[in-house]
């Protein structure tokens, strides 16, 4: 019996020792010194993570991923006077949830680093806004529509995401609009409800499309704009009269008016696209009916690149835009009266 009791004590020694030995090497590798303190750390099988402060309160976040050749690749937030913690119990090598308490009624600001292919971590999500560093416009993950854009906000980061760059104190949480960390310029979307989308000036009618089409100008001359919907690769170009929209700034007011339809459409897009490659993840997949073509075809923007046509059978019970889709369907929200 005591043979047996003083195995389990070594045993208890050594995962101590390991332990130790772990957090160690893990504030070595993150560069902590003495004169700083961690107030979270996570480790994963690649990626270790910390929120440090200095003597001053104010706090840091670290990250180092692990590289191919086993080295190890450091990035530091810049410091920060903001009260931040870090989640290590839902933080692992795809992601690492942060926040920071705000002063009031037990508030706080959520947000989320995650890396791109090379393993660089940057901030992907602000307050429940997805940021994105591939595509030039923001979106507001915590009210989901899978057919209309109410959820997107068009503009040009004016800040790069970049964990390094990456003060949060000069971010504000969500207000419903985005200009403080996008620029508008260069975007438009209709504003008149059925404006005509052309192939050329003066040339054949595309589709007749809803309120809050949107992309980037590429050409304006006499009274009329042509739009990039979509990628360049896969994406639509086409003309509007300049008269049928609106720019930069006045894209955040107009309300999305894309029609609402029966969601099993889904169950069944390699046959409504046979020609279009589409991933299954619903982040990315969107289906927007941008609008409705002179032989009856939908105009329908997949996701934030792909443009294409589908029959007009394809979408079924088709209704008005459902902005309030999560009240009526999930009861999320409950009237205040």
């Amino acid at each position: 019996m005591k043979r047996l009791m003083l195995v389990w004590v070594m045993m208890l020694c050594l995962m101590l020792c390991f332990n130790l030995s772990k957090a160690e090497n893990s504030e070595t590798i993150l560069q902590i010194t003495a004169e700083e303190k961690t107030q979270d750390l996570m480790e994963a099988y690649r990626v270790k993570a910390a929120v440090v402060e200095n003597d001053e309160g104010q706090r840091c976040i670290r990250v180092a991923h692990q590289a191919a050749d086993e080295s190890w690749i450091l990035q530091s937030s810049p410091w920060m006077a903001l009260p931040i913690w870090m989640n290590d119990y839902h933080s692992n090598d795809e992601w690492i949830e942060l926040g920071y308490d705000l002063d009031e009624e037990e508030l706080f600001v959520s947000f989320y680093l995650v890396p791109d292919e090379t393993g660089a971590w940057y901030l992907g999500e602000l307050d429940g806004c997805f940021l994105r560093q591939d595509v030039p416009y923001i979106v507001e993950t915590c009210i989901f529509h899978r057919d209309n854009n109410d959820d997107f906000h068009y503009g040009s980061l004016r800040v790069s995401l970049a964990l390094e760059d990456v003060n949060l104190e000069l971010l504000p949480p969500y207000t419903g609009v985005f200009n403080p960390i996008l620029d508008p310029d260069g975007w438009a979307c209709v504003h008149v409800e059925g404006a005509i989308l052309y192939d050329a000036p003066d040339g054949e009618p595309i589709a007749a499309c809803p309120l809050r089409v949107a992309g980037t100008v590429i050409e304006q001359t006499d009274g009329w704009t042509c739009l990039q919907i979509g990628s360049p690769e896969t994406g639509l170009q086409g003309w509007y009269h300049t008269e049928d929209l609106v720019f930069g700034e006045e894209t955040e007011y107009v309300v999305c008016s894309f029609p609402s339809y029966n969601w099993d459409v889904f169950e069944n897009l390699d046959s409504v696209f046979p020609d279009v490659d589409i991933e299954t993840d619903e982040s990315s997949t969107r289906l927007w009916l941008i609008g409705k073509c002179p032989d009856g075809r939908w105009l329908v923007q997949i996701n934030v690149d792909t443009v294409a046509f589908a029959d007009e059978s394809a979408f079924t019970d088709i209704g008005p835009t459902e902005h309030d889709w999560y009240e009526d369907e999930l009861g999320y929200y409950e009237d205040e009266d």
